[in-house]
């Protein structure tokens, strides 16, 4: 089984609302050792609630931003393609139903379907099993794990990852646990209808 850890920065948190600025992934494979990794700019509109506050909040260079021509449609052809040589791997992440309604948001408003699995791990439910603290910089100190540029998808994106890694490890140590609650753990998408 392969795992795909992603996470998002947008210029808000209500998915119908606010756009996407970054998607960063990275594919683990089944011993969670990276395998590759990708970083897919959006170029929101200007006019999107929020923008300014995004581009200070995640320190976007304002020009290297503005000359993102991506179309938004070929950026989620890009995830898609990802997506699609990997076999649809379990999509991981820190909070990741929040992640993942702004990915589908976006499939949503270009007309196209989601390809991306709905086997999610979300890491906040993993460090609970090890009453671990939930929030991102916490769970990171608590494991040792070093994000150089806090914000960035792609670092956090690596950052969440290595605390799976680090977490799954352990996991699987415990083997009289690992069959009963690796099911647990995999979740699907509530139903936003």
């Amino acid at each position: 089984m392969k795992y795909l850890v992603l996470d998002t920065e947008t210029t808000g948190l209500i998915p119908w609302k606010h756009r996407l600025l970054t998607i960063g992934g990275v594919i683990l494979n089944d011993d969670f050792e990276e395998i590759n990794h990708f970083h897919i700019p959006f170029r929101a509109p200007l006019w999107t609630p929020g923008y300014k506050e995004a581009e200070k909040f995640h320190k976007l260079p304002k020009a290297a931003m503005r000359k993102v021509h991506h179309n938004r449609r070929l950026s989620l052809a890009v995830l898609s393609l990802v997506n699609a040589l990997y076999n649809r791997p379990t999509v991981v992440g820190h909070n990741i139903a929040f992640d993942y309604y702004f990915i589908e948001a976006e499939y949503m408003r270009h007309g196209i379907e989601n390809p991306l699995s709905h086997r999610m791990i979300d890491l906040p439910g993993l460090a609970r099993i090890f009453n671990l603290p939930i929030k991102l910089v916490k769970l990171q100190e608590a494991l040792g794990v070093v994000n150089p540029k806090p914000h960035d998808a792609l670092a956090d994106a690596r950052a969440t990852a290595d605390c799976f890694r680090i977490l799954m490890k352990e996991l699987r140590q415990m083997t009289h646990l690992y069959p009963r609650i690796y099911p647990w753990m995999v979740t699907e998408p509530v139903s936003q209808d």
